[in-house]
């Protein structure tokens, strides 16, 4: 049987035909008049609050209308970053993610009223709003936070800090991502981006990885001052909110971070400890593959060296979704059935492309629910591995998209168990 060929670019005209189509515009000036008219109706919270029933029913609506104006933001953010992965340098991606952005932020400044109504309820009546099935479904979310409630900034001063982040701590984070963008490279004699530079690293060929490693350092090194200042602008913005929080109980960096991860500081202390502890075996394992490819001493450009082998070859983007596939079915055949259909809607986007960011990830639209994944691929046994990694975390989207939206995110720590299991079941049955 002819093997399907694969589209290797992203699929998301029923989403949205183009970012300049008149649906998005449409979408984002009705989003923009419900934030309006969710912060006149934002008033009547006062004179509600005394009425249990009363608060409930308006909580309720509340909810309702924040979370029509949540999917469209989230949906347009999506749409942008997909864009802007493509092509670094898209300046209608780059308007469109500025506008979600600035939606988004409004949205959240608007809610601050009962976001700090909520986290700061007593536990009977905070409780009691919880039993309802609607409100309930935050529950976790504001239990969690709830936990930090000293950290909490007067309403006005938490509305500040949203407002400001849109140009001031995510801005550094663009700039970040226009410079992987701009950056261009030359290894064996053609002209390259980051993202493909990057592939060269796993490359069979000493030399070949050599060249690129070099040629990406040299590519950032003439960025090194403003990396540096981005570095800064992001830690500093984190310190002084911390001090600015931390009036009645200052936390560090690593306890707010656990928090954030929802882990016990112990865990983290513990993990750390243990690793310090083992440290001997991955140094013997970079021994082991050093003298497996015969160099004396490994570079900085081996860590991503294949194993060698009798024959080293590309491996097309298609055998590649078969491979993860067959492993996936060997633990649930519904799990190796999704990895094709990912590939079959146009869900991965894999291409190769001009001004293409680094990396790979997975993401998903709010309605309809729908993961995507990205990946520069270029037929390695590493792309293999990162593409299953991706699929891990596409699936596990998928087993949860029926849950509220509220209950569809969810910290790096569970979100990696998802990755690295599907990494596994491919690297059992390679």
């Amino acid at each position: 049987m002819q093997q399907r060929i694969y589209p290797q670019q992203w699929q998301n005209q029923h989403i949205y035909p183009a970012l300049d189509c008149p649906q998005v515009a449409a979408d984002l000036a009705l989003a923009r008049a419900s934030v309006d008219e969710l912060g006149l109706f934002l008033e009547e919270l006062g004179a509600v609050r005394a009425n249990a029933q009363a608060l409930q029913d308006f909580l309720r609506e509340v909810r309702l209308r924040a979370q029509r104006i949540r999917n469209i933001g989230w949906n347009l953010a999506v749409l942008a970053a997909c864009q802007g992965s493509q092509d670094a340098r898209d300046e209608l991606a780059k308007q469109l993610a500025s506008r979600a952005r600035a939606l988004n932020a409004d949205l959240f400044k608007t809610l601050a009223p009962v976001e700090d109504l909520m986290l700061a309820l007593p536990e009977a009546e905070f409780e009691q709003l919880m039993a309802d099935s609607l409100l309930g479904e935050e529950a976790y979310r504001l239990r969690h936070e709830r936990r930090l409630q000293d950290q909490r900034l007067p309403v006005e001063a938490e509305q500040l800090v949203i407002g400001l982040g849109t140009d001031g701590l995510h801005a550094w984070g663009n700039l970040y991502n226009d410079l992987v963008g701009k950056i261009r490279l030359v290894i064996d004699g053609r002209e390259m981006g980051l993202a493909e530079a990057s592939n060269l690293l796993s490359s069979p060929l000493r030399a070949l990885r050599r060249e690129a490693f070099d040629a990406i350092s040299a590519g950032w090194e003439g960025e090194q001052e403003t990396v540096a200042a981005i570095l800064n602008a992001i830690n500093g913005w984190r310190l002084e909110l911390s001090r600015q929080r931390g009036r009645s109980r200052q936390l560090d960096a690593l306890d707010l971070s656990c928090h954030q991860s929802h882990i016990e500081r112990a865990t983290l202390d513990t993990l750390m400890q243990e690793t310090w502890r083992a440290r001997g075996l991955g140094q013997r394992a970079l021994g082991l593959m050093a003298e497996r490819l015969g160099i004396e001493e490994l570079g900085p450009e081996d860590l991503f060296a294949p194993p060698p082998a009798a024959v080293s070859r590309e491996i097309p983007f298609e055998e590649a979704i078969e491979i993860i596939a067959e492993a996936f079915s060997r633990f649930d055949p519904e799990m190796g059935e999704f990895a094709r259909m990912m590939a079959e809607k146009g869900w991965i986007d894999a291409a190769p492309t001009p001004n293409r960011r680094t990396g790979a990830y997975c993401t998903k639209f709010a309605e309809p629910v729908e993961p995507r994944v990205f990946i520069t691929y270029a037929g390695t046994m590493d792309n293999v591995i990162t593409l299953a990694h991706e699929l891990g975390h596409a699936w596990h989207n998928w087993l949860i998209r029926d849950l509220p939206m509220s209950q569809r995110s969810y910290p790096m720590t569970l979100a990696e168990t998802a990755s690295i299991f599907a990494e596994t079941l491919v690297r059992s049955a390679l």
